[in-house]
């Protein structure tokens, strides 16, 4: 859950839309990250945060690549815990946001010597926020002080069964399906300084659900690299209310690419690319909220570190650059006539370490990822927000 502090309704950074009949057409909230259907956390392991997202393509945790899951290895479990503190800068005020986010819990098992599976549960958008408004109103005569609270809970999930099969040694390929459910819980109140005004209070839910299939391959080049490709299928997706049909949109297509050299010993540089069509979901919200296509770059490096206890403890860092799918209209941040559709961008770079926590019979039993990532988001003129997430995996293999 997120608190922020009061501000100025002009510095609330999206724009009261105006009917909450329909929650895919309400919100308000004090982020500029979570315009719109709210934030893509990019389904990244803490492992791939801490190398600036370069090898989602690459690694076995990250739900993106299925044939990735041939590097599980020995049957595994992964839970992650992302909390992230936001503050938003603008003319007249700071808004400052605490996010508790459980994005991702994977588990990768070996079914034979060629086949392996894996689960996962990951979250796809994040539109959890409360923001306040303070305004005051002539009535009568006399000054009416009033408070709105803004507030969202949920977002989209991502709930992905995948198999990954190797053809060879070097070349691994996979499959696998997808299920998107999700919900959108607003709710507006607003209370006043007199008596005589009885509080005002508004609820609405909406719920989300849809179907995606996604297919990639891995390539292990000898000794020196490492490439991963995947891609997911556009597919139907539909916003509901008590089994009514609402609205129908279409989930993002996104194809993805990551390659690493590993001929270095003790490291390994990475970079990746990915690219989703969120332009596609324009139909499942309001016309004062839209979306556009997406690109996201990444490099990074992990080197081997210190040794704790007999194990060696991985050392990561990277950079990542990606646009963000969501904005509104500019007479949304000052008032006037729509001249066009205010964006965000994202630039981050973040460090982290994996530690063994665990080692019997020299097989590792449990290890512990960290990362720490800051992130700069700029998008209408005169706001800002900067993000720090600390991100915390921890791995057990029994």
């Amino acid at each position: 859950m997120n608190y922020t502090g009061s501000l100025p309704r002009r510095c609330v950074v999206v724009a009261l839309l105006a009917l909450l009949g329909y929650a895919d057409r309400a919100g308000a909230q004090g982020s500029l990250s979570g315009l719109g259907f709210g934030y893509p956390t990019g389904q990244l392991s803490t492992r791939a945060i801490g190398i600036g997202g370069s090898t989602g393509e690459l690694d076995p945790v990250t739900p993106r690549n299925p044939a990735a899951l041939s590097s599980w290895g020995r049957s595994g479990l992964h839970l992650q815990y992302d909390p992230e503190y936001k503050r938003v800068s603008a003319a007249g005020g700071i808004d400052q946001t605490l996010e508790a986010r459980f994005p991702l819990i994977a588990a990768g098992i070996q079914v034979s010597r060629s086949i392996s599976a894996g689960v996962s549960i990951s979250t796809l958008l994040d539109r959890t926020f409360s923001t306040r408004s303070a305004e005051t109103r002539v009535v009568g005569g006399t000054e009416l002080h009033s408070l709105t609270t803004y507030t969202s809970a949920g977002g989209l999930n991502d709930v992905r069964l995948g198999v990954a099969y190797a053809l060879s040694p070097t070349f691994r390929v996979g499959l696998g399906g997808h299920v998107v459910t999700g919900e959108n819980r607003v709710s507006i109140s607003t209370v006043f300084d007199r008596d005589g005004f009885l509080p005002l209070q508004r609820e609405s839910e909406v719920s989300y659900n849809g179907t995606s299939l996604s297919a990639g391959a891995t390539w292990l080049s000898g000794k020196d690299f490492a490439i991963g490709v995947s891609g997911r299928l556009e597919s139907a997706l539909n916003a509901t209310r008590t089994d009514t049909t609402l609205r129908t949109g279409r989930m993002p297509s996104r194809a993805g690419a990551s390659v690493a050299y590993t001929g270095l010993a003790g490291a390994v540089f990475s970079a990746g690319a990915d690219f989703e069509q969120w332009s596609s979901m324009d139909g499942l919200g309001s016309d004062e909220v839209r979306a556009r296509d997406t690109h996201e770059y990444g490099i990074g490096a992990e080197v081997e570190g210190p040794r704790v206890r007999g194990s060696v403890v991985a050392l990561r860092g990277g950079l990542r650059w990606r646009t963000l799918p969501f904005g509104v209209g500019s007479d949304r941040f000052g008032g006037g006539a729509t001249t066009g559709t205010l964006w965000a961008d994202e630039r981050a770079w973040s460090i982290g370490a994996g530690v063994p926590l665990a080692n019997v019979g020299g097989l590792s039993r449990a290890a512990l990822d960290l990362a720490i990532q800051s992130a700069s988001r700029s998008g209408p003129p005169g706001i800002k927000e900067r993000g720090w997430t600390l991100s915390v995996g921890l791995a057990v293999r029994p």
